[in-house]
């Protein structure tokens, strides 16, 4: 009977200590941690409350349930083994990556080499780096896995985002267009992507540097990714610093094959996805050869894309507070050259409100084919569109529409653009429209521009034009619009000629609210935000870049992006347009 006892308990001592082992750490307790509105919360308030950490420093024979006592891997990646490998990440678990570590994917001689899972997602076929595929899948509540940081743990003398490689070098002479490499050094597997998320369900991925992809593949489809997610749902990607891309030199088969095919984001249509303060920054490489996003981008908030080419989001439901500036036409002179373009948009109600886009094909031999659309959408037919509070300027190359009202001659729902400043030196701001079945509403918009009309004569049927300003750039100069000033284009006095012009457009924010976009119905009553302004030194995007300003309840609104005289939007952290879903 003693020996019984003594037995039942050293079970119940180890099954203790597994328990407690299988749980994790205590996690970081600082509030520096996004929720659904924007605020920044702890992580046990996200519902992650135990926590495993990893650092260049650690050992995977470690417990990792400390900074003192981390793993030199995480869960994902090829070479967890040990204490390590027994840990399957769930809902609730943290892991903690030590900022200022550089985790290698391509060069198995760097230290730590993380090595390459080859069948990382569900149809056994592709390689990943980071492979985090299926992980979750199919949770549609409850808190969600967190992978990221704690800004008071680092390497070196200040804090920096942990670092995943491919460890492919920079080219000699970056920023070029079509500057290419003779070959790629290294690849992550087969598929090249350097993390996947594919198949994977309520997942945060925070703070991370993506960097050292080279594309070798020519004539396929999007073969190079720096972060994958098909298939994926409610997943949060926030902070992220994608950069430093290679390729081979373009050559297209009979000048019409496709061969632009490393990505930075492949996404999900219908996966509800959301990136937050993204950094997708192609100055130290070769702009022409990465596409920004296809597929996916659900939601994309306060968000600076810079020296980079192509955005395909599809599934586009709202776009909020992003810089778009110094864009290229993909190197290959095929691929579609375009900002924004959704060749099918979530049905109901969405938004594009409060982005600048600026700087549009600036660069010389950024895209030689001439052709290039800024914001293609499609509404389903039965929902609606609403643009507002962007700002379009310096685009100086000829053959670009700013908003192609139809997709290929489909019927579409209807696009509202409200309260926009539009600046163009070359070509109609409005193009591509095929009649009555492609509605939209132009209202309170100031166009700068030197011709007679901002429409291509195929949009003549508009339904709805009120109040919109056009002058041409000698006018806008003498009253004061430049592209010099601070906030490019704004009024510059109380009798500046977009000011108390527009009609009150309060029955717009009131339909966004009545939609659920709750977020969206607030910037609709308020001036642009001006997006995000851009600290280059920490690759960070910096929210707001201008303070708004509420537009008047009942009274006359300015015309264009901009509201002169009225009371500041009060609160350190507007609501972004974030849902919830994580929670």
């Amino acid at each position: 009977m003693a020996r019984l006892f003594r037995t039942a308990i050293l079970m119940a001592c180890f099954l203790t200590a597994g328990s407690a082992f299988a749980a994790g750490g205590a996690c970081p307790t600082g509030a520096n941690y996004l929720n659904a509105s924007g605020s920044l919360v702890t992580l046990s308030s996200l519902g992650v409350t135990s926590c495993f950490y990893i650092s260049a420093a650690g050992a995977d024979t470690n417990s990792g349930t400390s900074e003192a006592m981390p793993w030199l891997h995480s869960p994902g990646m090829k070479n967890c083994s040990n204490t390590c490998a027994g840990v399957t990440p769930a809902a609730g678990l943290g892991f903690i990556f030590r900022g200022g570590d550089t985790w290698h994917f391509g060069n198995s001689s760097a230290s730590p080499y993380a090595g390459v899972v080859a069948n990382c997602q569900i149809n056994g076929t592709t390689s990943a780096g980071l492979c985090l595929s299926s992980i979750n899948k199919g949770a549609s509540s409850g808190p969600p896995i967190y992978y990221g940081v704690d800004p008071t743990w680092f390497s070196g003398g200040s804090w920096s985002r942990p670092i995943l490689t491919a460890d492919n070098p920079l080219t000699p002479n970056p920023r070029v267009f079509a500057d290419f490499v003779a070959s790629c050094t290294y690849q992550v597997g087969a598929q090249n992507y350097l993390t996947t998320f594919a198949d994977s369900s309520h997942i945060i991925f925070d703070n991370f540097e993506l960097t050292g992809l080279c594309s070798k593949i020519l004539n396929g489809n999007g073969g190079d990714v720096y972060l994958e997610e098909a298939g994926a749902t409610n997943n949060i990607y926030e902070h992220i610093y994608i950069h430093g891309w290679t390729h081979i030199q373009f050559s297209c088969s009979g000048g019409t094959g496709y061969c632009f095919n490393l990505r930075a984001i492949h996404g999900n249509t219908t996966g509800l996805g959301q990136f937050i303060q993204i950094v997708v920054d192609g100055s130290d490489s070769d702009p022409a050869g990465l596409e920004l996003i296809y597929n996916g981008g659900y939601i994309v908030s306060q968000s600076v894309f810079r020296y980079t080419a192509q955005g395909i989001p599809n599934g586009f439901h709202i776009w909020n507070d992003n810089l778009l500036e110094h864009w290229y036409c993909p190197g290959d002179s095929n691929a579609h050259p375009n900002l924004l373009e959704s060749n099918g948009d979530a049905p109901g109600m969405n938004a594009l409100y409060n982005n600048v886009f600026r700087n549009i094909i600036t660069d010389s031999g950024s895209c030689p084919v001439n052709s290039i659309v800024g914001i293609w959408l499609l509404p389903p037919v039965g929902s609606t569109d609403y643009l507002f509070n962007n700002v379009f300027y310096n685009t100086p190359t000829s053959g670009i529409e700013y908003i192609n009202i139809s997709n290929h001659s489909n019927p579409t729902g209807t696009q509202i653009l409200f309260n926009n400043t539009f600046e163009d030196a070359q070509t109609n701001m409005f193009g591509g429209c095929f009649g009555a079945a492609n509605p939209y509403t132009a209202a309170n918009n100031h166009y700068i521009f030197n011709s007679a009309s901002p429409y291509d004569p195929s949009c003549a049927y508009a339904q709805t034009t009120l109040t919109n300003l056009l002058m041409t750039h000698a006018t806008a100069t003498t009253d004061g619009y430049t592209a010099a000033q601070t906030f490019a284009y704004s009024p510059t006095a109380a009798n500046s000629p977009t000011v108390g012009a527009a009609t009150n457009e309060q029955s717009f924010c009131t339909a966004l609210s009545t939609a659920g976009l709750s977020a969206a119905a607030t910037a609709c009553r308020s001036d642009t935000t001006y997006g995000v302004s851009y600290n280059a030194a920490n690759h960070t995007a910096v929210y707001p870049a201008r303070t708004a300003v509420a537009r008047p309840a009942s009274s006359a609104w300015d015309r264009g992006a901009y509201q002169s005289g009225g009371t500041q939007v009060s609160g350190p952290n507007p609501p972004t347009g974030l849902v919830a879903s994580v929670q």
